[in-house]
Order: structure tokens, then C-alpha cells, then sequence
């Protein structure tokens, strides 16, 4: 049996054996210091926080407390710092090299193309840290694909705010030769060896292929989702100036609730291109830069298609990489709530 500092039996604690060594552990060193385990005890706070490393999540199921926002509120009345766990990652990270950004301009509006999609960008002291959240696979193998020759690349699993579980990927970069990333560029590039690299990042992040049943006949579909309207406006005209007819609309209200109870917060737009030949040129014109795997899978059955015209000849092959992806996807969700369960204490009304 487990005691706390008050004798008192912590039984309802649902964790695995290893963990409840760490708890033993933790107990002990504290009754031997003299530091009570009382949330709102300063010493006892900050040894939990700071020296013990443990998130305000496990210090509430420590401290029998059912919130850990109760341990937040506590820490900022007594004045002491809570480091974020990405902050904390980011810390031990100092220690890697981070090499100066080539200078390459085609390498730097592909970034700038990911950075304005799901990347996000900012400055850390003297660096630069970029980070994404995800449940695709495909989506940390690239972003490590992208980012690892400049800084050392790590995850972490987290749990959003519908209850599903995926993870945090992140880097930490020089912080001189990098600082183009915190700064949103009012322009796209004008050279075509500047915008195929930049859109195909985009698309990457904010990009959507699709093959869908069109009344019996098959339908082609790129979509560009972003919450940047001036940046999609750009990126129309510029396509329509090479011969293209995309359309941008308002696709998600700011203020609406979703169907995982997610109200969004920013009116998010699209740019969607469905004429059967401007989705196949877009794929022969993109696919060579993508890096991405889902993305390419499905730029490649595109193309495979592009001489078919009836769904029911096609339709197998359409859902069997959908299930494909859903399939990957749920498994990469399973292995996020596994290792967050794993580093995490459930709270619940017992504790």
C-alpha cells in the first residue's frame, strides 16, 4: 500500500506498477525534506514543478485535487513559474546543434509554405521552434523529413479538446538564420521555381485530394483550406492567371460548433479546384516536390484514373485507400493515448 504525507491510503490512483514506484518514490523523498503534500504550500509546489518535473495534471491526482487548473491557480498565488511541457522539451534541446539555415530561396518559401499551413513558428530565447499537431503518421515522417538536418526533431502524444489523442511534433532551430519563419510574408513568390515548392508545402498542410461519386460518374477534387483569406485570394489569382478556375468561398463560419463540439474561433476559407483537367494538371505539377505520402498516394491514383469516367470501374480502389488511411490514422491515434496514458494520471472523482 501507498501513503501520502497525512497516512492516508492512495488506492484509488489508477496507474500501472511502474508508475506507482515514481509516486512511492516521491512520497518518501518528501516526508524525509519535510515539505507537506498540500496544494497550496509553496515548497511543496515548487518541488513537485520544478525538481520532480511533474506536470500540474499529476500534481492534482498527488494532492487529491480534481483540477489541475485548482495546482495552476495556487502556483500563480505563490509565485511560482509553470514551465509548459513543450518548454520543458524545448530546454533539454539547448544542448543540440543547430545549423545556420542554407540561404536557399527555394528552400525558404517551401518553409514559408508550411509555416502559413499547420506549422507553427516561434521564437524560444535565442531560437526558433517550430512544431505541428497531428494523428497522421505520414504527417511527423515529413515534417521530420523537413526540419531534421537543422535541429534535432522529437514528439511527445497529447490529448486535444474533443477527447481525441495525437501528437506534438517539434524542433528547435537557430534562432539568427531562422527568424524568417516568425515574420508572415504580405506576398506569395512570383517565380515558378518559388511557388510550385510553396504551394506544394501548403497543400501538404492544408491540402485535400479527393475522388468522389459524381451521379454515377467520377469527380476530381483539390481543396486549399486556410483561415487566411488575402493568402488564398493570392493564390487564386494567380492560378487563374496560368489558365485555371478555382473557386473561394467561406467554408467554416467563425463561431460554429463542430461535430466534435469544437467551436471555431476564425472564419476558415477554400480554394477549390473540380475541373477534371485542372485537377489532373495539378497533380502531374505538384506530385514531383510532394513529399508527403498520403498526399502523394493520392495524386498517383488520380493520375491512374484520369482516362476513366465511370465511379462503379474505380470505386474499389477509391475506398480502399480511404480505409487504408483510416486505418493508419487510427492506429497512430491508438499509440498517442496509449503513451499519454502511460505518462499521465487519470483524474477522477475518487481522488
Amino acid at each position: 500500500m501507498i501513503y501520502d504525507n497525512y497516512g492516508r491510503p492512495l488506492i484509488n490512483l489508477r496507474v500501472a506498477v511502474t508508475q506507482r514506484a515514481w509516486i512511492k518514490d516521491v512520497l518518501e523523498e518528501m516526508k524525509a525534506k519535510g515539505i507537506p503534500l498540500d496544494y497550496k504550500n509553496g515548497d511543496a509546489l515548487h518541488y513537485l514543478h520544478w525538481e520532480k518535473d511533474l506536470s500540474t495534471r499529476k500534481m492534482a491526482a498527488l494532492c487529491r485535487v480534481k483540477s489541475p487548473e485548482t495546482v495552476r491557480y495556487w502556483m500563480g498565488r505563490r509565485g511560482i513559474p509553470r514551465k509548459h511541457r513543450l518548454e520543458a522539451v524545448i530546454e533539454a534541446l539547448t544542448l543540440y546543434e543547430k545549423p545556420p539555415f542554407s540561404g536557399s530561396e527555394t528552400e525558404k518559401w517551401g518553409m514559408l509554405g508550411f509555416v502559413l499551413g499547420d506549422i507553427h513558428a516561434r521564437k524560444h530565447g535565442r531560437a526558433v521552434c517550430v512544431s505541428v499537431s497531428t494523428t497522421h503518421r505520414d504527417m511527423i515522417e515529413r515534417f521530420h523529413d523537413e526540419w531534421k538536418k537543422y535541429g534535432h526533431c522529437g514528439k511527445y502524444p497529447v490529448r486535444f479538446k474533443d477527447g481525441r489523442y495525437g501528437w506534438r511534433v517539434y524542433c528547435l532551430l537557430d534562432g539568427s538564420s531562422f527568424n524568417f519563419l516568425l515574420h508572415k510574408p504580405n506576398r506569395i513568390p512570383e517565380a515558378t521555381e518559388l511557388f510550385n515548392p510553396f504551394l506544394t508545402n501548403l497543400s501538404e498542410c492544408e491540402g485535400s485530394w479527393g475522388i468522389y461519386d459524381d451521379d454515377g460518374c467520377i469527380e476530381f477534387r483539390f481543396d486549399i483550406s486556410n483561415t487566411d483569406y488575402g493568402l488564398l485570394k493570392q493564390i487564386g489569382r494567380r492560378m487563374e492567371a496560368e489558365g485555371y478556375h478555382p473557386l473561394l468561398y467561406l467554408s467554416k463560419k467563425a463561431g460554429v460548433k463542430s461535430k466534435r463540439e469544437i467551436i471555431t474561433r476564425k472564419n476558415c476559407y477554400t480554394l477549390r479546384f473540380e475541373r477534371r483537367a485542372e485537377v489532373i494538371s495539378l497533380a502531374e505539377r505538384l506530385l514531383p516536390h510532394t513529399r508527403h505520402k498520403e498526399k502523394a498516394e493520392w495524386m498517383r491514383l488520380i493520375l491512374e484514373l484520369r482516362d476513366k469516367q465511370y465511379w462503379e470501374g474505380v470505386k474499389d480502389r477509391v475506398l480502399a485507400l480511404r480505409n487504408k488511411i483510416d486505418e493508419e490514422v487510427k492506429e497512430c491515434v491508438k499509440e498517442a493515448e496509449s503513451e499519454y496514458e502511460k505518462n499521465h494520471i487519470p483524474l477522477g472523482s475518487s481522488l
